[in-house]
């Protein structure tokens, strides 16, 4: 939850308010400001609308400014980190963390009907992670091993978030009794090349914690583990202040409510040595008995002990509490909301005592809209849903991204199986393929994967 004063939370509470934004610009060698917030002295108020999009894997935002007498600059590449506040008798003031730091990546001139209009469309630090190639290890291919017996996830962690130029606290801030300790084997740059954020969301996916965008951190990330004995951060009501305007619950069951976890392939790829997640690990019993039993198998090759592979299907399990859909609320916008809290809305509509949503402890917010235009300062909360805003992930397959080396795709005898399926002679598979034979056969075993092209 972000930090407020006194006197804004009592403005922003109040039946009238003045809204306040700070919308403070830095060119990216910080040496040139533009300031466009609501009280500007350069520009005056000049905006018309802001619609800001705060995900755990993604964020960004439109901001509309008025331009009649063209006088707008250039500030591709600057940054803000959007400060909502209101007017109060202190002052203008607005959350003392902000938003998280957006970056202008494209603008927009508009005219229409006599009128000039400047769109800015900004992006956050999640698009920061995604547009950096991860550059470890050696030109031209830096291939990066973690063999398992160095690095715990979160050392990880920090190395790509500094390679990206962000940063995660020095020490870790949380204990799920995976993140911190777990000592994971993985290749970055397996498949040339890898991105920022596809590398930390496989590692973060690992475990029960989560990473939140900075605020009063600047480029640090933070790191939260969501746990059901959590406290309430806010209280919304339908009938008193602090209010919200509509809520609408969505229960689904729990789909899959049933996680096998497999682990320990072996450097044979064989499995003889197979390990598997046992019960109660992974198994929501509760919700097999209210629907039936609903399985997601996950191979984790490479978690080679009973421990190991009973954790990870806790670790599933309790992502799919965490991320099942539970619920969207509108509410006066409140700056106080920052993503993965835990909030309560009390429905004094039905009988004493009302009903309180969401019914599920796990659920913390998932996302939020922030929306202002002249007349309007509202704030839409996403309950659950977290992994549902990252467009390379379907929410519905288990989290953990399995690793393979190459050579684990090679297997003595693929080029004879070339040859018995058409390829006919050893001189013709030669000619077919400048590279060894078995190069050419760990190419075809990575194509038929899927790896590659």
């Amino acid at each position: 939850m972000r930090s407020v004063s006194a006197t804004l939370a009592t403005a922003q509470a109040a039946a009238s308010r003045t809204p306040y934004i700070k919308l403070l610009f830095t060119s990216n060698d910080g040496l040139t400001t533009r300031d466009f917030s609501t009280n500007s002295s350069a520009f005056g108020n000049r905006i018309l609308s802001i619609k800001h999009h705060e995900e755990p894997y993604n964020d960004y935002a439109h901001v509309i400014l008025q331009d009649h007498d063209s006088i707008i600059p250039n500030i591709l590449g600057y940054w803000t980190e959007i400060g909502y506040g209101d007017t109060t008798g202190a002052g203008n003031e607005y959350a003392g963390s902000q938003t998280s730091r957006l970056y202008v990546k494209h603008a927009r001139h508009i005219t229409a009907q006599g009128k000039l209009y400047t769109m800015l469309e900004l992006e956050g630090l999640w698009t920061r992670t995604h547009d950096t190639l991860i550059r470890l290890g050696s030109a031209p291919l830096f291939n990066t091993i973690y063999d398992g017996t160095i690095s715990t996830i979160y050392a990880i962690l920090k190395a790509i978030f500094s390679h990206v130029g962000l940063s995660l606290p020095d020490v870790c801030p949380v204990n799920d009794g995976i993140i911190d300790t777990y000592k994971p084997e993985i290749e970055i740059n397996e498949k040339p090349y890898e991105r920022g954020r596809a590398v930390i969301l496989r590692l973060i996916q690992m475990t029960k914690s989560y990473l939140r965008t900075p605020s009063a951190t600047g480029l640090q990330f933070g790191v939260v583990y969501p746990q059901a004995a959590d406290a309430v951060n806010l209280t919304y009501y339908s009938g008193q202040s602090p209010y919200f305007n509509s809520f609408m619950e969505r229960a689904p069951a729990l789909i899959p409510n049933h996680f096998v976890v497999y682990g320990n392939e072996g450097d044979d790829g064989e499995w003889t040595g197979l390990v598997t997640s046992a019960s109660p690990h992974g198994v929501s019993q509760a919700d097999i008995d209210a629907l039936y039993e609903i399985y997601a198998i996950v191979l984790a090759q490479e978690f080679t002990l009973q421990a190991d592979v009973d954790n990870q299907a806790d670790v599933q399990l309790a992502r799919a509490r965490a991320e099942n859909e539970s619920g969207i609320a509108m509410i006066p916008h409140d700056c106080r909301v920052e993503l993965y809290d835990k909030l309560a809305f009390v429905d004094q509509r039905r009988p004493a005592p009302g009903t309180t949503y969401p019914s599920n402890s796990m659920t913390r917010v998932g996302g939020l809209v922030h929306e202002y235009y002249p007349g309007t300062y509202q704030l839409e909360i996403h309950l659950g849903g977290i992994s549902t805003t990252d467009s390379n992930k379907d929410p519905l397959q288990p989290s953990v991204i399995i690793q393979r080396r190459a050579k684990d795709e090679y297997k003595l005898g693929d080029w004879e199986t070339e040859m018995a399926e058409g390829l006919k002679t050893l001189a013709e598979i030669k000619k077919q393929y400048p590279e060894s034979i078995s190069e050419a056969a760990i190419a075809k075993g990575l194509r038929k994967t899927g790896l590659v092209e």
